[in-house]
């Protein structure tokens, strides 16, 4: 999947827009300035909310790699 390159995107013009882009901003947001986040998924049923949620935490899962993140990754 394109985890490798939403992660850490600075320039998100220089990409196609993906759910990732999300997950990587709020995981950012999150580890600089130290404050919880939220993200709203919203939409009919049937819109794939379940699954974008999933890839979302699927993308910060893997943002944790390291073990300092570990304790992030268990929540």
């Amino acid at each position: 999947k394109d985890h490798e390159a939403y992660t850490n995107v600075k320039v998100r013009r220089m990409l196609k827009p993906h759910i990732f882009w999300i997950a990587d901003a709020a995981y950012q947001n999150l580890i600089a300035g130290r404050q919880a986040q939220c993200i709203v998924v919203s939409g009919e049923s049937g819109a794939g909310k379940t699954e974008s949620t999933k890839l979302m935490v699927e993308h910060m899962i893997h943002l944790c790699r390291n073990d300092v993140d570990k304790e992030l990754q268990k929540k």
